[in-house]
């Protein structure tokens, strides 16, 4: 008789427990769904690309337009001083054969956001490229900045640090790099 006991004492910690597995799955796909449910807000708040990419539009037009003043605002407090910026601005546009018309396409090909455990972001920084960008002339370029998006402990990065244009020779070999601005030192 005794035998059957401790069988049915098992049989009946074997239910419990199954049960208490089962709910613990439950509770932890809730969570799972809770992380990935934020994770989903940070990218759909603060995606850089996303963000970017209204913003890249609307510089393509200060640069088909030649708007120094403009795009000048744009740099972080570090980039360099206004004057300088706008010299640097006019050797730019001097370096480019006709008239910026249009692009291909945008790619970013570097990017990095920091989170802290907080959920705070410590670092955005991004770049961005107008590929093959065409003249009136029919030159063809890669114009692009780097931008650091946020950077709480120093704000006077945050902005457009670099801007760069990549002119090519007739073959499509790297000729030489004009430069506006200059990269941090975080």
């Amino acid at each position: 008789m005794r035998k059957p006991i401790p069988f049915l004492l098992a049989a009946a910690m074997l239910f419990t427990s199954c049960g208490v597995v089962d709910k613990f799955k439950e509770k932890l796909g809730e969570v799972e769904s809770a992380v990935d449910s934020k994770s989903e807000e940070y990218l759909e708040k603060y995606d850089p690309k996303r963000l970017a990419k209204d913003e890249a539009e609307e510089i393509f037009e200060y640069l088909k337009a030649k708007d120094i003043d403009k795009l000048t605002t744009l740099f972080s407090k570090s980039a360099g001083s206004e004057e300088g910026l706008k010299n640097e601005w006019e050797k730019f546009f001097e370096s480019i054969d006709g008239n910026i018309e249009s692009y291909e396409y945008l790619s970013f090909p570097r990017e990095g956001m920091t989170i802290d455990k907080n959920g705070i972001i410590t670092d955005s920084h991004l770049g961005i490229e107008f590929k093959k960008t065409t003249t009136d002339n029919g030159m063809v370029y890669d114009i692009g900045y780097f931008q650091t998006r946020k950077y709480p402990k120093n704000t006077d990065i945050e902005g457009i640090n670099l801007f760069f244009v990549y002119i090519y020779d007739d073959e499509g070999v790297l000729e030489k790099e004009i430069d506006v601005g200059r990269m941090p030192t975080k």
